[in-house]
């Protein structure tokens, strides 16, 4: 995540580009659900053709957008869908294949949004899956049902968003609806944050710590800003300007005061954190995800080791293995900083403080 809210980090001039690898192609599948005549296909067609239409088919096959034209590099497929009662085991095989949903309602007809219901009840009897919600039709100017009312507020909590209002005539919003359900499914919340409660969920919390300690480098639990900068770099491509550091110190320590160095020298662990908290609040989890993925945590949140780093290279009989020297001031290291009273003993509280930043938090002995 970029290390402030209120500008966009500078590369140094001087400095080379950080060559970014290639992403293998990934298909996104997303499935367009809703009543009869909401304007499920139109939006699809305005999509890709740029070109609005009065008469439409009353389904579209599959379209599938290609990679290249993507800036994710993934290919996008998207089904349309039939209302008819005659086509529910289609319309519900198709949804247990799909990755996101754009559930589409009429501004025009507020039956249709009364309905969202029934939709949201379907979809969730066959998959757990992303929902975006699409109020189509708003180039009529219709008065929107979704500003107003209990059910409103209620909808609001099933899906955790507001509609995004479209215009498949005017093509207003449509390609922003379709980059949504593609942003959910590249850029999981659920897994980094719990949107009910506002909170991050415990294996993201657990990441973030990682995170934090691997880029403290020199071990003194306050990320300095040359560290800051560094993970910025490493994870980003860019680094901040020194004013740019200097505005995120003071809108930290004016957020959470236990988070920031008496002197601004850095973070402690609570900043850092509140930091990451901040961005995924804000809808911002691209952010965490390239931090995250770039470390080796899969979607699950699963630090996937290669599984070449967990083996010794073969040796005899008669040799023997034993820790480099670089290993051996690794975990000398590691003991001084957990050794906080500085007896030169890991207490059984200290040795888990060293371990809590694992999947599994006990000691591998």
């Amino acid at each position: 995540m970029a290390a402030t809210a209120t500008s966009k980090p500078v590369r140094d001039e001087a400095e080379p580009a950080r060559e970014k690898l290639p992403l293998k192609p990934q298909v996104v599948r997303i499935e367009v659900l809703g009543d009869e005549k909401v304007g499920k296909t139109s939006l699809i067609c305005s999509l890709v053709s740029r070109h609005f239409s009065e008469k439409v088919p009353s389904v579209l096959l599959n379209v599938q957008i290609p990679a290249e034209e993507s800036d994710e590099n993934v290919i996008v497929s998207i089904t349309d869908t039939s209302s008819r009662v005659s086509d529910l085991m289609r319309v519900t095989n198709a949804t247990k294949r799909s990755d996101a949903i754009l559930l589409v309602y009429d501004l025009t007809r507020p039956e249709t949004f009364q309905r969202l219901r029934r939709w949201l009840d379907f979809i969730a009897k066959n998959k757990e899956i992303p929902v975006v919600l699409v109020a189509n039709k708003v180039d009529i100017n219709a008065v929107t049902p979704t500003t107003d009312g209990p059910y409103a507020s209620q909808v609001r909590h099933l899906v955790n968003t507001y509609p995004v209002e479209c215009s498949a005539k005017n093509f207003t919003q449509v390609a922003q609806a379709f980059f949504l359900a593609q942003k959910a499914v590249l850029y999981p919340v659920a897994p980094l944050y719990n949107e009910k409660k506002r909170q991050l969920q415990p294996k993201c919390l657990k990441a973030i710590k990682r995170t934090f300690r691997l880029y403290n480098r020199d071990r003194s639990g306050i990320l300095s800003r040359e560290e800051l900068n560094e993970y910025q770099y490493d994870c980003f491509g860019v680094r901040l300007l020194s004013t740019e550091i200097d505005t995120l110190m003071e809108y930290l320590s004016s957020e959470v005061p236990s988070g920031v160095a008496p002197d601004r020298s850095g973070l402690f662990v609570e900043g850092f954190i509140y930091l990451w908290w901040l961005f995924i609040d804000r809808n911002r989890p691209e952010s965490g995800w390239q931090v995250l993925r770039s470390l080796g945590y899969n979607n699950d949140l699963h630090l996937e080791i290669p599984p070449e780093r967990l083996q010794l290279v073969p040796y005899d009989e008669d040799q023997s293995a034993q820790l480099t020297p670089q290993a051996v001031e690794f975990l000398k290291n590691l003991f001084r900083q957990f050794d906080a009273n500085k007896d030169n003993n890991i207490a059984e509280n200290e040795v888990e403080a060293i371990f809590s930043i694992c999947e599994d938090e006990s000691a591998p002995w």
